[in-house]
């Protein structure tokens, strides 16, 4: 046997050549069963690793006719890293590429509540959730460069899928045709034929590489790890409005903006009126409510971004538009710095995203056009449908890449247009209540600028959140604005962030530049690889009684709950801070870490 660095025999890897696996031990006990890597490109599979010795690593090396790929694992800072590199030597359209890990042992994750718990039943986890997983002699942190994790138990072992790439993480989809006029009546149902575009393509000399670190447990039931949590200053739950542009006018915008299309009151109304920001997209042309054409909407739109809000695209007209003039009338939206495209109606818009615009060919492809001039935010044009606020209840991913040009990422959104008083109550107490318990998320998909003279349909008007105001104009329905009263409370506490979604979206990819590294001392050093200053990012830990101290950066707040503690910082571009855990004075290890010496036989 070769000693390999470490100082503790409790962990040994053993290099099975017939079988091509890897198996590592503790104090003799299997705790790591198997290490493999599957890719599947072009329509063919390829999996399995054959291992050698390469000083002190073990090196597995899997070769496919469009790629070479190697996973190394290396003792690294009382650790074993692990290192996935994938060499594309020919074009390839992938499926997958994944790193399927044995564990031996029951599981415990942290979900996507941002809560550990064991793993009884299948769970993935994409952006926004860290990928940590642990047995009670092996934790597995996925850190930079993977999609996803996806745990499944088994009767004696947990699998573990590092997912590099694969379909499920980008679930993007085109619709088939592009139609004249929507049938009268529709049947939304038989609309919704779609075909998918959820495949990423390689290029010949593209190199992927992803890393995870493994650390050998003396006693993982102990463990406290430390989360990175995804709202700014210890939020709980994020809202996000996307007002779409449909029968926009500039009296009902008004008065959603300060409750009345007079201008502001006595008391404070409506979203800027209590401090709410939204994402507000508008038609660049077409008359009333757009912003080539009306002059109140300028000024409304000015109002918005001076206030925090973001302006966005909702195509360029209510109807198809040529490539030719998306690219002329993007000006329009220059001075508002729009980032952020909603397709209108893709049904029948054929340059929407989901419909042709995926495309850069004319006559309606216009990805490249969005691209050139920075947007970097593509809505999928598909809605939450199960009625759920939180979009990281399932494990569909909330964001993720663009598959036609991954310069810009997608988002998903959930149905919010009804009567004022039931979507007061789809945001009742309770059910903000259940958001911010599990962390969550809802991106809603609003139509709250129209007015009475721009919606002729009666099933249309009974969902207008304006009214007319006594004297003349109009005012923002009570039970609507008191329902906005409870969202500027509760930011206003603390425990939820109303944003837009330029925001909530750069925070959420941002935050997969963030690691979190843990020491055999017991402490964690958090390390922001990104290109930006992070504000107020929120680490939090389980458990009662626990104080969290941070060196190398400044507290901006903190908070102790009957949950965890948790504290917030700016986190530099390319800075790490140590935090240390403590309860009544006392050190606490986030991760119970052993030192080992590796083996290899």
């Amino acid at each position: 046997m070769s000693r390999l660095g470490w100082t503790v025999a409790a962990l040994a890897v053993a290099l099975g050549s017939a079988r091509g696996e890897v198996v590592l031990r503790r104090h003799g006990d299997v705790v790591l069963a198997g290490v493999e890597l599957e890719v599947g490109a072009n329509g063919r599979d390829a999996s399995g690793l054959a291992w050698r010795q390469a000083g002190d690593a073990a090196v597995g090396t899997l070769h496919g006719s469009e790629f070479d790929a190697t996973v190394r694992l290396a003792p690294t800072g009382g650790a074993i890293g692990l290192d996935v590199e994938i060499d594309y030597i020919a074009p390839a359209t992938i499926d997958h590429e994944v790193v399927h890990l044995r564990l031996a042992g029951p599981a415990r994750a942290i979900g996507r509540d941002l809560r550990l718990a064991a793993v009884t039943s299948p769970l993935r986890v994409g952006p926004g959730t860290p990928a940590l997983v642990l047995t009670p002699g092996l934790a597995v942190a996925g850190e930079r460069g993977f999609a996803a994790a996806r745990y499944v138990p088994r009767h004696d072992e947990t699998d573990v899928d590092l997912v590099v790439d694969d379909r499920a993480a980008h679930p993007f989809s085109v619709y088939d045709t592009c139609l004249e006029r929507l049938p009268s009546p529709p049947d939304w149902s038989a609309l919704e034929r779609r075909h998918p575009q959820d495949r990423l393509g390689r290029g010949a000399g593209e190199r992927v590489r992803a890393h995870a670190t493994l650390y050998a447990l003396h006693d993982g039931q102990g463990a406290l790890p430390l989360v990175l949590e995804r709202w700014p200053a210890g939020a709980r739950a994020a809202i996000v409005f996307t007002d779409h542009a449909d029968r926009t006018d500039p009296a009902a915008l008004r008065a959603v903006l300060y409750g009345s299309s007079a201008g502001g009151g006595a008391a404070p109304r409506g979203f800027i009126g209590r401090g709410l920001a939204l994402t507000k997209t508008f038609f660049a042309r077409g008359g009333i409510g757009t912003l080539a054409d009306d002059e109140a909407t300028r000024h409304l739109a000015d109002a918005l971004a001076q206030s925090g809000s973001e302006i966005g695209n909702h195509s360029i007209t209510a109807h198809a538009d040529a490539r030719e003039r998306v690219q002329d009338a993007l000006d329009v939206f220059a001075p508002w710095h729009a980032t952020t495209w909603i397709d209108h109606e893709p049904y029948t818009n054929c340059e929407a995203v989901s419909n042709q615009g995926w495309d850069d060919r004319p006559p309606f492809g216009v990805r490249d056009l969005l691209a050139a001039r920075g947007y970097r935010w593509l809505w999928a044009a598909t809605d939450e449908k199960s009625g759920e606020l939180n979009l990281f209840g399932g494990e569909t991913p909330v964001v993720f890449p663009f598959p036609a040009d991954r310069r810009m990422w997608v988002f998903r959104s959930t149905w919010f247009a009804a009567a004022p008083d039931a979507l007061a109550h789809r945001l009742r107490d309770e059910a903000l209540d259940d958001l911010e318990r599990r962390h969550g998320l809802a991106v809603l998909h609003t139509y709250l600028s129209p007015s009475a003279r721009t919606t002729p349909t009666p099933a249309y008007r009974r969902m207008l959140v304006v009214r007319p105001a006594p004297g003349g104009g109009l005012e923002l329905d009570p039970v609507f604005d008191a329902m906005l009263a409870r969202l500027a409370t509760r930011t206003a506490a603390g425990s939820l962030l109303v944003a837009p979604w330029r925001d909530v979206g750069d925070r959420l990819r941002a935050l997969a530049d963030v690691v979190v590294r843990y020491a055999p001392d017991g402490s964690a050093v958090v390390e922001n690889h990104g290109a930006s200053r992070i504000h107020a990012v929120t680490l939090a830990v389980p458990g009662q009684g626990v104080d969290l101290d941070v060196a190398r950066a400044a507290v901006v707040g903190r908070r102790a709950a009957a949950d965890g503690a948790s504290v917030w910082l700016d986190l530099e571009a390319g800075a790490a801070v140590t935090v240390r855990a403590s309860r009544a004075g006392a050190p606490v290890s986030f991760l119970p870490i052993e030192d080992v010496v590796v083996e290899a036989r």
